[in-house]
């Protein structure tokens, strides 16, 4: 990787979704506690899928209350969580939106599936190979009884 020296380097598996929390450069993670998750999709080259899981707590306490999440992005372009219903924590972190990269040409159109989550409408935008998608307003619940599919991203066939 040939960067600039004030730029670092990440490597990421193509298949993975990571977790980041928008921290708008707060210099302590309990500032930053509060604010929205975004996705990062790293799809997986000839598959065009990922998946990950993460976990939600209080961040203070060693409380076994928690969130558990799994995220997937099939090949159908369907980006889905699952939810975990082991606890009752209810951890009020929203998911803002998610960045897709590896896509190998523009998609057509990204579609809300739960309109009730998405703002206004959800707005995208295609830069070199990865596609933006904010507008979610998603809050993780404490449970879940079945996946849930955020939105679509369609592509074009030929």
């Amino acid at each position: 990787m040939n960067l600039p020296e004030e730029h670092i380097g990440v490597y990421v598996r193509g298949g993975a979704i990571v977790p980041i929390l928008q921290h708008n450069r707060e210099l302590s993670l309990l500032r930053a506690f509060n604010k929205p998750i975004q996705l990062e999709v790293y799809l997986s080259p000839g598959r065009l899928s990922a998946h990950g899981n993460f976990v939600l707590d209080d961040g203070l306490t060693l409380s076994r209350d928690r969130v558990k999440v799994k995220v997937d992005f099939s090949a159908k372009g369907i980006l889905s969580l699952e939810i975990d219903q082991g606890s009752n924590f209810k951890s009020g972190k929203i998911i803002s939106g998610a960045i897709i990269y590896g896509l190998p040409r523009i998609p057509k159109r990204v579609t809300c599936l739960v309109p009730t989550f998405c703002k206004d409408s959800l707005y995208d935008f295609y830069d070199k190979d990865a596609l933006t998608v904010v507008g979610l307003n998603y809050e993780i619940p404490a449970s879940e009884t079945k996946p849930i599919s955020l939105f679509k991203v369609e592509q074009y066939t030929h």
